[in-house]
């Protein structure tokens, strides 16, 4: 449940999606799809973004499937963290709408349109399962809510697909993700459509962007090289006049540092701090940043408590509460103070660190136990979080209290294109 940072997943997935849609902040939807990719298996990364193209942006840009589809393969042979935020970035700026997403969740579950099996023609489309026949009943009327409804009927038996070919007249590539559902009720609406010609000139990622990025994530991940570079650029960049002529090869001086232990670190800035007034007028400069280097990195490196209020750049969006989510079954600040190690344990990335001791989950109480008190000291040093002891401005960032507001309020909020069915139940995602 609980991501890298310690915010709800489900919570970070629609603030992702509320950013992307508001088309304000694109800087805010890299932080999001990265806390989401950092935390979970990547496939459901893909999953994601498929998910969001189809229900949002699909039908306004039906060739950009195939883009996504190159940009997964790359990744696939790359692991390229720019793939991911190159859809982000692209579909940020894209025409959306709300059509599909509206008959996925809502419409394929309620159908009020009554389809008389009389009009099926037998002689057309050989069938006889009844929801198949509703089904291409519905596609012929093009009644876009009877197909949602009976789609959703039919998509798992195994003929369905071949029906859709021969209505469709087309040879449907069914892609490998988690959204069947979406990608054929996507082809079929779609099919109505008069097939547009414009060209569209997509956005290219620079360095820099991947560089913010990978800056969000925890210092402690000596091993990770992108951000370690990125990291050292930042720091490099921001140096004063004359610092490349002081240190003549500040990667490798600032790497040396890295490698070296809180003690000794410690022990050279307080060297430094001491010896300062000592240094000539033209290095002093470039030292006592190079101090303030080492500084960052015995803060950040040393404190796991000050890891959310440094890492938590942005607060999930306190307007989605007409979602359905895990905090709406559980007490969300009793989990976050006391048991959030339980909670985290439910996400890839918690579970890879926990599975480094010998622990015991305990479903019952809610709570890991360390089996060797000297590996529950050497776990928490590093990621005692401590988030019940965190100012408030920091843990509203994720257990804050929602606005009440329902479907309908929310796509208002966000589509010039006004949706006029009052929807007032909870929508899974």
């Amino acid at each position: 449940m609980f991501t890298r940072y310690l915010y709800n997943d489900d919570e970070v997935k629609i603030t992702l999606i509320e950013n992307m849609l508001n088309q304000k902040n694109l800087e805010q939807c890299y932080y999001w799809i990265y806390e989401f990719y950092q935390s979970k298996d990547v496939n459901k990364t893909w999953d994601l973004l498929y998910k969001i193209y189809y229900d949002f942006y699909a039908l306004k840009n039906p060739k950009f499937l195939k883009k996504i589809q190159l940009k997964q393969k790359k990744f696939n042979n790359e692991k390229n963290i720019e793939c991911i935020l190159w859809i982000i970035k692209n579909l940020f700026k894209l025409k959306k709408n709300y059509e599909l997403f509206l008959l996925r969740v809502y419409y394929s579950s309620r159908n009020k349109s009554i389809i008389n099996i009389d009009d099926y023609d037998e002689n057309k489309f050989k069938t006889s399962d009844k929801n198949q026949k509703k089904l291409i009943i519905s596609i012929e009327k093009k009644d876009k809510e009877s197909i949602s409804y009976y789609l959703k009927k039919t998509v798992n038996k195994e003929n369905t697909i071949k029906l859709l070919n021969k209505i469709l007249n087309t040879k449907i590539k069914i892609i490998s993700n988690n959204n069947i559902y979406s990608h054929l009720l996507f082809t079929i609406i779609n099919s109505f459509k008069i097939k547009s010609k414009q060209k569209i000139f997509y956005r290219t990622i620079d360095k820099n962007e991947i560089n913010k990025i990978l800056l969000t994530d925890n210092i402690n991940c000596i091993e990770n090289k992108n951000y370690l570079n990125a990291r050292i650029d930042k720091w490099i960049n921001d140096s004063p006049e004359n610092f490349q002529i002081i240190f003549p090869n500040p990667q490798k001086q600032i790497k040396f540092v890295l490698k070296q232990n809180k003690k000794e670190i410690e022990k050279a800035l307080s060297n430094l701090w001491r010896d300062k007034d000592l240094i000539t007028k033209n290095e002093k400069k470039s030292l006592l940043y190079f101090g303030s280097i080492m500084s960052e990195i015995i803060d950040e490196i040393d404190n796991p408590y000050k890891m959310l209020k440094n890492k938590r750049k942005y607060g999930i969006s306190d307007n989605i509460s007409c979602f359905k989510l895990k905090r709406d079954s559980l007490n969300l600040n009793e989990i976050y103070w006391y048991k959030w190690e339980y909670y985290a344990y439910k996400n890839l990335i918690w579970k890879n660190r926990f599975d480094k001791y010998d622990i015991v989950v305990d479903d019952e109480k809610k709570l890991i136990k360390f089996k060797n008190v000297n590996e529950y000291e050497k776990f928490y040093e590093q990621y005692n979080y401590e988030p019940d002891e965190q100012s408030i401005e920091v843990q509203e960032k994720s257990i804050k209290k929602f606005k009440k507001i329902n479907l309908t309020q929310w796509l208002n909020n966000i589509f010039v294109n006004k949706c006029k069915k009052n929807i007032r139940i909870k929508i899974n995602y």
